[in-house]
């Protein structure tokens, strides 16, 4: 899903839409994405959740986790499909995570990174390369095509090469080659229902994730040309199957369970093609077992995620 104080522009038809009639059931609206070379996209997101983790050793620790990060997209080439080329990086984060009686925060700001552990300030060690981290450090470019999907992402070469050497079975690119479209391909009514789904292998064909996706046109109102649709959706991501992952130092994982499902309300601008505003519940369970010099050790994780989206538009107030 794609994902921003409420722009002027939402509250302005929010409030027409109670003094002008909505669509009708007859009627049909487009939705789709739309880009515009240099045009620049920003967004404030804040999240806030919390759940737990039994270890391998049976231990239960409570974790917790909030924060707020600011997105923001360039617009570097328009596609001859309308596809955008979004240069992508994240200016401003600051999180703060809780895990049983210890606390950490992380922020960044101005280009400058900083970490404490438990009220102390902690400095990364000097022999750490900071200045290819990518999103904070390196901008990425992001594909994305006017239904939603993401059809390519640009990532650091010697990031790629970490990931594959901490977890070799893992395909990252699989990820974003199984993207699924956000808007269906024909205009949609009031009170209609598209779906998709879609298998992902990034774990390889032993361990297929699976992707339920469903979306619901509930309500559009229009006002002096604008549109507004507000738009709900469900999505399920399943593991199907299980297989142990190698992980350096002679440590296998098996993932026997995971589940996350995702429910959300957004408000989007049919007539720019951009999102207005989105919130996200995200629940999340796994179970997994460590194997490790003969033995086997069972572990799980759930937790509970609200997300806010909110495009910040030009010229709204904050």
């Amino acid at each position: 899903m794609k994902g921003n104080p409420i722009p002027c522009l939402l509250l302005v038809v929010a409030v027409a839409a109670l003094t002008s009639p909505a669509l009708s059931a007859a009627d049909s609206v487009p939705l789709a994405l739309k880009f515009a070379p240099g045009e620049v996209l920003q967004y404030e997101v804040s999240f806030s959740g919390s759940g737990f983790v039994t270890a391998p050793d049976s231990q239960t620790e409570v974790l917790a986790l909030r924060g707020n990060l600011s997105v923001m997209q360039r617009v570097v080439e328009v596609l001859s499909d309308g596809s955008g080329r979004l240069e992508t990086k994240t200016p401003k984060v600051e999180i703060t995570a809780t895990f049983g009686k210890h606390r950490g925060r992380f922020s960044f700001a101005n280009g400058e990174m900083r970490f404490f552990a438990d009220g102390r300030e902690s400095v990364p060690p000097k022999s750490a390369s900071l200045q290819n981290i990518p999103l904070l450090m390196t901008p990425v470019t992001i594909t994305v095509a006017p239904d939603g999907r993401t059809t390519g992402v640009t990532l650091d070469q010697r990031l790629l090469g970490e990931i594959s050497r901490l977890a070799p079975q893992f395909d990252a690119a699989q990820v974003w080659r199984n993207s699924e479209p956000v808007f269906p391909s024909a205009p949609v009514a009031v009170g209609e229902t598209w779906r998709s789904s879609a298998r992902c292998l990034p774990f390889g064909p032993q361990m297929p994730i699976v992707v339920n996706i469903s979306h619901t046109l509930d309500e559009y109102s229009e006002q002096n040309g604008v549109g507004l649709a507000r738009i709900s959706g469900f999505a399920e991501v399943g593991l199907s199957g299980s297989q142990s992952l190698q992980v350096p130092g002679g440590v296998s994982v098996s993932i026997p369970e995971i589940r996350e499902t995702i429910t959300s309300t957004e408000f989007f601008d049919t007539t720019k093609g951009q999102l207005l505003r989105g919130d996200y519940n995200i629940s999340f369970r796994a179970g997994f077992s460590v194997h490790s010099g003969g033995r086997e050790q069972s572990g799980r994780l759930e937790s509970r995620l609200r997300v806010s989206v909110k495009a910040k538009q030009p010229n709204a107030p904050s």
